[in-house]
């Protein structure tokens, strides 16, 4: 059973919160403490994920309020699971911030499992929630809104043809020993391949000098027909597999097993099919149908134009935020999709949070269209300033009109975005997600905006 939040304190608790006197206080997570205390409906919003599948019996577990103040805490510090629990387990203001005061606090695979259970949807939600509470406390206005991008990055090696079969190799030939384990009467032929193919990945890296493409070839031959054999033995494992639990009857951890191959095998085929293609027919195989990691099959190739980073893996994530530099909205974009595609979005976010549209928009280059300046300036937002430049060549009347005052103004008001970008990708873990999954990795985003939102709010009370 999960509670909303631990009601009554006990002698204990009370007997702790007396012993503060002996520490010193941590301002900044007393303000946000404040905060969180002022919106009790972000708990509340909060409690329907924490709360599925639970029963109103039992043992009480973490309350939403603990898991919630966890996860921001995790997120501001940096810490992994273990360490946040040891953390809070020896630090008296962490323990004070997440209200576990006397208890115990529970093992650091209880509160992965407790803060990962918050979908994306919720975190989008409960930033809202804290935006509409900055609206009300007049923190923001909504009256200027700025907007940029960044790309998040998955937690992935670079991906190289090589690289991705070796991956494809050992993963499966992991799975079929395990399957062998499990079910020794399995029948289907097996070879362990993991070490040839670990050598010829080698090879292929390790290949220089005169000749050097000659003998990359020929390694990529030896590696690809490999990696052929390791797949039809993991296809007969599985139809081996299947047939059993047919006769068998169900069987857990052979479901488990066949929903694994399952997932791996489509993303071998497509790592040995789009190999031999870039290899050995010479073709450019398009971004949307490259697999770059079979285990964030997910991952996006970003390419902005940057010399330092022309190519990026993970995913662009688009933000707006207004004069207090809150953000006010965020979107996980998949594929690539052009900044200036999504003007309408943000200006239609923006009227549904603060009622009305903002009297002025400022975006870098990457956002500019004349039907995006058009949009922004007629009905229903009617947007008296919007400053936008112009790539490339510019008319003598488009130049004057960008060296206006109050176009350059906007401008340097839009650069202010560049450094809040650069709080949330260094000091709140946006620079690289290392949670596992699309889901997950939405959830993450969200978790950091909502730990730097409440930062910044309890800085500006």
């Amino acid at each position: 059973m999960r509670k909303i939040f631990q009601a009554q304190l006990t002698f204990d608790d009370q007997e702790f919160l007396q012993a503060g006197k002996f520490f010193t206080k941590d301002e900044e997570l007393e303000k946000i403490s404040r905060v969180l205390d002022d919106s009790p409906e972000i708990l509340e919003r909060a409690c329907q994920d924490l709360t599925a599948g639970l029963k109103n019996a039992g043992n009480n577990g973490m309350s939403v309020e603990q898991v919630l103040r966890c996860a921001v805490l995790y997120q501001m510090k940096d810490y992994s699971y273990r360490e946040l629990q040891m953390r809070i387990n020896s630090d008296y203001n962490y323990r004070k911030f997440t209200r576990f005061y006397s208890k115990p606090v529970p093992d650091f695979t209880n509160l992965a499992k407790a803060v990962g259970s918050i979908k994306p949807q919720t975190y989008e939600a409960l930033n809202d929630l804290l935006v509409l509470y900055a609206k009300d406390k007049g923190l923001e206005d909504g009256s200027k809104v700025r907007s940029d991008g960044a790309v998040v990055q998955t937690d992935i090696h670079h991906p190289t043809d090589s690289s991705l079969l070796w991956d494809s190799v050992r993963v499966l030939d992991r799975i079929m020993n395990g399957c062998r384990t499990e079910y020794t009467e399995l029948q289907f032929e097996y070879h362990d391949r993991t070490r040839v193919a670990k050598k010829r990945s080698y090879e292929i890296t390790m290949a220089k000098g005169k000749g050097a493409s000659k003998k990359r070839k020929k390694a990529y031959r030896n590696l690809l027909k490999t990696s052929e054999e390791v797949l039809a033995m993991a296809r007969a494992c599985r139809d081996e597999l299947d047939s059993m639990r047919v006769s068998a009857g169900w069987d857990i951890n052979m479901g488990a097993l066949i929903d694994e191959l399952d997932h791996y095998i489509p993303l071998a085929e497509k790592v040995i099919d789009q190999c031999r293609r870039r290899v050995f027919e010479g073709e450019e195989v398009p971004a949307h149908e490259k697999v770059v990691s079979i285990f964030e099959e997910h991952t996006d190739i970003i390419m902005r134009g940057k010399t330092q980073s022309p190519t990026e893996f993970g995913h662009k994530v688009v933000i707006s935020t207004g004069a207090s530099g809150i953000v006010t909205q965020y979107k996980v974009c998949e594929g690539n999709p052009s900044d200036g595609d999504m003007v309408g979005e943000i200006l239609d976010k923006h009227v549904s949070i603060f009622g009305d549209a903002p009297d002025a928009f400022a975006g870098d280059r990457r956002f500019y269209s004349k039907a995006n300046e058009e949009l922004a300036g007629s009905a229903p937002y009617n947007i008296e300033y919007i400053s936008i430049p112009k790539p490339g060549r510019r008319s003598p009347e488009r130049k004057e009109f960008e060296r206006a005052k109050w176009f350059k103004t906007l401008q340097r008001f839009r650069a202010g975005i560049e450094g809040i970008l650069s709080a949330l990708l260094r000091a709140l873990g946006l620079g690289r997600c290392l949670w596992s999954g699309f889901r997950s990795f939405r959830s993450y985003v969200g978790l950091s905006v909502f730990a730097f939102n409440l930062r910044k709010i309890a800085s500006l009370l």
